[in-house]
């Protein structure tokens, strides 16, 4: 079994080594992300906490977006948080802290809440303390927006490109998510499954919701209907 410890050692090594050859700008996958979240709720003065930061790369864009708003980023490596610090001290509205979520509160609740690819890093057995903690700052309008490897795909990953793999990678397939989303009040609003790297789907964008969270379902006039109904035969012709 893998120890907290030697999941700070290794992150603590391998985001130094990323940082020393240039590997932690923007790529294709932080800007996607940030599209997403941004079509998924993300308002420019939103309060965001982001799980499983790492060197702050995706911190820094989501800080530069919210201009009126702030973010509270996480994570495990107390190495990599300082180098985030140092490297992103100009943000004023970005603050980092050292957690693996076990024991990490909060006094305050959040508009959203994102895991960008980190649920898999994060041993299953513990899934079920962090979807309490993230329960315990969020409101009835919280969204909580998870980012994660294609199960196929880090099934693939895991079979044939084991060079790949950090430390922790588990499949999050969707039952697994969403019963434990359900089992602290959330479900599951939406699932998109997109290609970065790979012909086939290789990444999932969630988003889910608080099971108190109130929808507004006022019925469709008959006008509204006939027009849905119309396009939908229209289409059905192509």
């Amino acid at each position: 079994m893998t120890t907290k410890s030697e999941i700070e050692d290794y992150y603590n090594k391998t985001w130094k080594n990323l940082d020393d050859q240039g590997l932690t700008k923007p790529n294709p996958r932080h800007l996607v992300i940030l599209a997403k979240l941004r079509a998924n709720g993300l308002k420019r003065n939103s309060k965001v906490l982001e799980i499983g930061c790492g060197i702050g790369t995706l911190s820094n864009l989501l800080a530069g977006y919210l201009t009126k708003g702030e973010i509270t980023a996480v994570d495990i490596s107390p190495e990599t948080i300082e180098l985030a610090k140092y490297k992103f001290k100009n943000r004023t509205n970005l603050e980092f802290q050292v957690s693996d979520m076990s024991d990490w509160s909060n006094n305050t609740t959040f508009d959203i809440i994102i895991l960008p690819d980190v649920l898999e890093h994060i041993p299953l057995e513990q899934h079920d303390n962090l979807f309490s903690k993230i329960n315990a700052v969020s409101n009835i309008n919280t969204r909580l927006l998870v980012n994660i490897p294609h199960p196929k795909a880090l099934e693939y990953i895991r079979e044939h490109r084991k060079d790949l793999l950090q430390i922790i990678d588990i499949p999050i397939h969707t039952h697994i998510l969403s019963q434990n989303a359900k089992n602290h009040g959330y479900y599951i609003e939406s699932l998109d499954s997109y290609s970065i790297g790979f012909e086939a789907e290789d990444y999932q964008f969630i988003s889910l919701r608080r099971s108190d969270f109130i929808k507004n379902y006022i019925e469709r006039d008959k006008i509204t209907r006939l027009i849905q109904l119309i396009k939908y035969k229209i289409q059905s012709w192509f």
